[in-house]
């Protein structure tokens, strides 16, 4: 969904009406809810959807709805492109409407697009945007659009833990993060939070701006919870790098535990004199304190917190490096997608098969029972030998199948049956995913129709109450922006 020309689209405007005698002939007392409107992007204090039988509205470059917050056009359009629409509203039965400018608010919910100018064209009122040159979308509501960052070009890989994320840039694969920063998980050098995006700095010393990511990961505790936070990317060259918590060496730096913050990027190394660096970095995976790395050749490392021996390296001890899982104990299989839960550790193989080593007290590892001994051994996954990539959550695995299907075990409310701890797999999607991700207790997989398909605890999607089941959410080809602002008056005949 991060495409440099993805379709978007901006609902610009809305029409505000109500009954009564012709607008000419009435006082403004009789303009339902002008009184105390106040400036444009506040709510509306009435319900509009009577107002929908009482005129008639044209669109030209746009779609129309009417509903309980009145009518809103929606412009389709492609991001650094300019938009050029306009409306026309008319009384209908003998009402008569009335279409001023004066309130109409004059930006859109994305700085993908320019400034919004309106103007008019005998009877219609016409909207012209320019075009853009941020790539980050910012939603807005009821009008108030919210800035966050300004980028010089598309983004192509994102990630986000409880209190930071990182996003990389395209074209140059700069890092750039926001958030907390009390172990140094932006990668400025310096412990200071930031709510905008700001770039990771090279390793070593001086105020270059780290480049050539290709694959990103986060990790730290959700919100609320006790501080953390680490982050690691792969590079073009192969090498990899990480910074922010190392409490159990997740760095993968070789840097002593005592080093609890690492500030800025430190080269990911495989050894414990830390003088040989990772080679062929192909993609890696960040939870709450330990790392995994995959590399170009499908072998897989790990480095940090290993008490449920979710590393796969047959033991329990702190790793502060990345250690090469041995591929004796996968089969000799090379691995294609990994990701790292709490606990737990999966990857999904060559042959399409998925095993998972580590903690399983809520059946995490599905091996069809739950148990408060973590397993040291990688154990491959019953019935699953389509596997396309795998997603961890907290307690929770969900895995992509061939042919769109998603099937997910552990935790209940993050498998999508009802809420019930399932130890083997079950069929959350019968098909149409086209890729999932997963957040500590909710799963979300993007649809072949351009929808969104979630299971989750409801709060993770924004205070919905529990959700064990299948949420739908709709994502049109594009974000839709909601502007207040364009009063019109319909009026009945006298």
């Amino acid at each position: 969904m991060s495409s440099a020309r993805m379709a978007r689209a901006a609902a610009l405007l809305l029409v505000l009406c109500a009954a009564g005698p012709a607008a000419a002939s009435r006082s403004p007392s009789a303009l339902w809810g002008l009184a105390g409107y106040g400036s444009a992007g506040r709510s509306l204090l009435q319900d509009q959807a009577s107002c929908c039988a009482l005129v008639d509205a044209t669109a030209t470059g746009g779609t129309m709805t009417c509903g309980p917050s009145g009518l809103v056009m929606t412009v389709p359009s492609v991001q650094f492109a300019p938009i050029a629409a306009s409306i026309s509203v008319t009384g209908k039965s003998g009402n008569t409407a009335a279409l001023t400018t004066t309130a109409l608010y004059g930006q859109t919910c994305s700085s993908r697009f320019g400034a919004a100018t309106w103007g008019s064209a005998g009877s219609a009122t016409t909207l012209a945007v320019a075009a853009g040159s941020d790539t980050t979308c910012t939603t807005g509501t009821e009008g108030t659009c919210q800035g966050l960052v300004n980028e010089l070009g598309p983004v192509t890989n994102s990630a986000i833990a409880g209190r930071h994320s990182c996003t990389i840039r395209a074209g140059d694969g700069a890092v750039l993060c926001s958030g907390n920063n009390q172990f140094g998980q932006l990668g400025t050098g310096t412990a200071t939070a930031s709510t905008s995006l700001v770039a990771a700095l090279v390793p070593g010393s001086g105020s270059g701006a780290l480049t050539g990511a290709t694959k990103i990961a986060v990790g730290g505790r959700p919100e609320g919870s006790a501080a953390s936070g680490h982050t690691c990317a792969c590079l073009s060259s192969g090498e990899a790098v990480c910074w922010g918590m190392n409490t159990f060496g997740q760095v993968a730096a070789a840097i002593p535990t005592t080093t609890t913050r690492v500030a800025r990027a430190a080269y990911v190394v495989t050894n414990a004199a830390g003088s040989t660096r990772l080679a062929g970095c192909k993609s890696v995976a960040a939870n709450l304190n330990h790392t995994m790395f995959l590399t170009s050749t499908g072998d897989i490392y790990g480095a940090g917190r290993n008490g449920y021996s979710e590393l796969g390296l047959g033991t329990a001890a702190v790793t502060n490096y990345a250690a090469q899982v041995p591929r004796s104990s996968v089969n000799g299989l090379a691995a294609i997608a990994i990701s790292a839960g709490k606990r737990h550790t999966c990857a999904v193989f060559e042959d399409n098969t998925i095993a998972c080593v580590g903690g399983n007290g809520n059946g995490q590892l599905g091996r069809g029972f739950a148990s408060g001994t973590a397993s040291a051994d990688w154990g491959f996954v019953s019935g699953i030998n389509d596997a396309v990539d795998v997603q961890c959550g907290e307690l929770s695995t969900c895995v992509l199948r061939k042919g769109g299907k998603v099937s997910c075990w552990g935790l209940g409310i993050a498998v999508g049956n009802g809420g019930a701890t399932a130890t083997t797999p079950f069929e959350t999607l019968s098909g149409g995913a086209v890729s999932i991700a997963s957040g500590d207790q909710h799963v979300c997989a993007l649809m072949d129709d351009i929808t969104v398909q979630c299971w989750c605890v409801g709060w993770e999607l924004g205070g919905m109450g529990l959700a064990a089941g299948l949420v739908g959410v709709r994502l049109q080809a594009a974000l839709t922006c909601v502007v207040l602002g364009a009063i019109a008056a319909a009026a009945s005949p006298s």
